[in-house]
Parts: C-alpha cells; sequence; structure tokens
C-alpha cells in the first residue's frame, strides 16, 4: 500500500489545509509531495482537514482537529484490536476537537472552523468518515464513487428536491456542518471493502474545483507533473492524500 501526500498553497496567502498519513500530520505547507508505504498488517488512518478563517485561524483548526483524532485513534489501537473500537474513538475525538476548537475561536472573539475526512484502511476493510464538504472517493478500474456526504447548502436544496439549474454557486460552497463555529449534527459514515488495485483520495475540495475528470486523471497517476503545475495556480488551497492499494 503507497500513499502519495499533495499539499499546495495557490493562489492564497496560506495554506489552511491540514493532512493526516499513518501517525504524520502536514500543516501550512506551501508545497508538499512526499510518498510514503505503509505495512497493510497495522491499521492505517489518512485524513485531510480544510480551515476556513481569517488569518490563520483555519490552519489552527484544521490542525487541532487532526491531532486529536490521531492521537485518539493511537490509543485506541493500545486499548483494543477491534475496528468499531477504533471508530467509535474516531467519533468521539470529532466530539473533542469540536469543543476544543469552538472554544479557541470564541476565545479569539471570531469565527472560524474545519472540515475533516478521515480514512481508515485494515486487512480489506475500509471506514470513511467525513464532516463538511472536502470528498473521499474510491476509483476502482473506471469507476469513481464517493464514499463521503457533501455537508453543504446546495446539497441540503436537492436532497430537498431544489432542481439543480436552482443552485446557486454560493450554494455549493457553503458549509451547513463543519468543526469549529457553527458545528455540526451528523457525522457521515461509510464502510465496505478494497481490492488489490483500488485507489482512495481524500482531498480538500480545492481539487475538486480544479474539475472532476481533470482530478481523476491525476488520482489515476496520469500527467502527474503537469497537473501540479496547474494546481500551483489554483484559486484554492489544494490537498489530497492518495492511497494505491
Amino acid at each position: 500500500m503507497n500513499a502519495d501526500i499533495i499539499s499546495m498553497t495557490g493562489n492564497r496567502n496560506n495554506n489552511q489545509d491540514s493532512l493526516l498519513a499513518c501517525g504524520q500530520l502536514y500543516t501550512g505547507e506551501e508545497f508538499l509531495f512526499r510518498s510514503v508505504r505503509t505495512n497493510e498488517e497495522r491499521p492505517a488512518l489518512f485524513a485531510v482537514a480544510d480551515g476556513m478563517g481569517g488569518e490563520q485561524y483555519g490552519e489552527i483548526a484544521s490542525e487541532t482537529v487532526l491531532l486529536v483524532l490521531n492521537e485518539a485513534f493511537e490509543q485506541s489501537l493500545e486499548d483494543s484490536g477491534e475496528t468499531e473500537d477504533w471508530v467509535n474513538a474516531l467519533l468521539n475525538a470529532v466530539q473533542e476537537a469540536q469543543r476544543i476548537v469552538e472554544n479557541a475561536m470564541n476565545e479569539r472573539n471570531t469565527v472560524g472552523g474545519t472540515t475533516v475526512s478521515a480514512l481508515l484502511l485494515y486487512k480489506g476493510r475500509f471506514v470513511a468518515l467525513n464532516i463538511g464538504d472536502s470528498p473521499i472517493y474510491l476509483i476502482r478500474k473506471r469507476d469513481c464513487v464517493e464514499l463521503s456526504k457533501e455537508h453543504t447548502l446546495a446539497r441540503m436544496k436537492i436532497d430537498d428536491g431544489v432542481p439543480e439549474k436552482r443552485i446557486s454557486e454560493s450554494d455549493r460552497h457553503c458549509l451547513v456542518q463543519c468543526i469549529g463555529s457553527g458545528g455540526y449534527s451528523e457525522v457521515n459514515v461509510c464502510e465496505g471493502e478494497y481490492l488489490s488495485g483500488d485507489i482512495f483520495a481524500v482531498m480538500s475540495d480545492g481539487m475538486v474545483i480544479y474539475g472532476d475528470k481533470k482530478a481523476q486523471n491525476f488520482l489515476r497517476g496520469k500527467d502527474i507533473w503537469k497537473h501540479i503545475e496547474d494546481f500551483k495556480k489554483a484559486e484554492d488551497n489544494v490537498s489530497a492524500v492518495i492511497i494505491r492499494i
């Protein structure tokens, strides 16, 4: 199992995305492209958090939630050998991260928060969880399936029967759930099996904005450096953890 970790500032002043791969945290990177090989005999956790807020507040939020998640996950591995216990530890950690980030924003008298999307892999099984609009994809042969649920005003309206043509661009970028100011009411959880040759991608919405077809070509390993040059000019921070089984 190999993982590529990519993060770029794009045309923003700073990078408020944070990434987690097998216990290693990456945050605030101007340019990051690193590959790691993981041991499939040990449970592996990958995550992306897309921070929001003025100055450095989004970066604080995204870094905090991944630190809390990783600490809880590592402790759960010591306490139990059951996947269900690990997932429960992550869900509890999300609650704790919400408390910490919300308090931090209140102390600074500001508004800020972060999305979080995480993927747990172990011996042919996956568990994906998310809050916000940072997507998780599974690519299997020619199929690309989204494992996450988009917590945006656009998705809420579509689920209520509003036609796509009446969905505005601002609706698509308006979060109705996040970690931090405003909080969340639901953690989306998706479970299943993975196969040899599968590709998972946990990413910020900055890569999705880049375009579905281009993003999928990048995830499949086509013209990687050409895409990276484009990401450097993106309007938003662009981050992804790509895991190839």
